[in-house]
């Protein structure tokens, strides 16, 4: 299933912007999304606060600001690839309940982080006299969280409201989120099993034609942790049960 705009001919296919995108109400249940593409639009998906979201094996991609965007929300994302969007991948604030599996994250050509979380939301910046607080649990495994930024995955907490953060067997890049000031325990802290700072050229077949299946080199290959629940992989390729890929994708040869 594809979501895009109702312009079909050639010239429109990779143009972002193009309709306003998927929103997704309060206290919404039951929404599932599996093998759909979603694309071109102004914003992917958004879930709106105690609402819920499931995307299985699906490709979002080429929109004007986030693929995802959830505030106080229950989103569990798994076997899916983000790329080419205007600002993050996905955007988890003012807390909520997310699940990140066996997914890649490729963030080139824009200065946002590919994935960014919070426990809370300013409603009156740059002042932030009036903030929202809601607890934040959010899990990341088996994925990929890259781009052409310094700092491809961002967290941000404050006081007055849960912030529970674990990522596992992942590869990521961040640099400034180990400064004084943010996170600079954030490897020992909260990360298990994972990668920071691996060449691109070693993760992926070809960045430039949108190719995000595995190199055949890629860093990526054997570090997965398996997944019962996850046997086959974006192309429905069955996954190593012994020694499977990080990312959407395992490796072809």
């Amino acid at each position: 299933m594809i979501f895009q705009g109702v312009r079909l001919e050639k010239s429109y296919e990779n143009i972002r912007g193009q309709w306003s995108g998927i929103a997704i109400d309060q206290e919404s249940k039951g929404n599932i999304f599996n093998n759909a593409v979603i694309k071109n639009n102004l914003l992917g998906i958004y879930v709106d606060s105690l609402a819920e979201c499931e995307l299985k094996n699906c490709i979002i991609y080429n929109n004007t600001y986030s693929g995802v965007a959830a505030n106080s929300a229950n989103v569990s994302v798994e076997n899916c690839l983000f790329f080419n969007q205007g600002q993050q991948s996905v955007s988890f604030s003012t807390g909520g309940n997310y699940t990140i599996q066996y997914c890649t994250f490729a963030n080139y050509g824009n200065e946002e982080s590919s994935v960014q979380l919070s426990n809370f939301r300013c409603q009156d910046p740059p002042f932030c006299q009036s903030i929202i607080r809601y607890d934040l649990h959010c899990s990341i495994s088996n994925s990929i969280l890259y781009g052409s930024n310094d700092d491809e995955f961002w967290m941000d907490s404050i006081s007055g409201a849960g912030f529970q953060v674990s990522i596992d067997h992942c590869i990521f890049r961040v640099k400034d989120l180990l400064k004084q000031g943010n996170f600079p325990n954030f490897i020992t802290d909260y990360t298990t099993n994972c990668l920071n700072g691996i060449s691109s050229a070693k993760l992926f077949k070809d960045i430039s034609k949108d190719n995000f299946h595995l190199d055949t080199l890629s860093a990526a290959e054997n570090k997965a942790k398996y997944v019962t629940s996850i046997q086959f992989d974006l192309d429905q390729k069955l996954r190593d049960p012994q020694s499977p890929d990080i990312g959407c994708y395992e490796y072809q040869k």
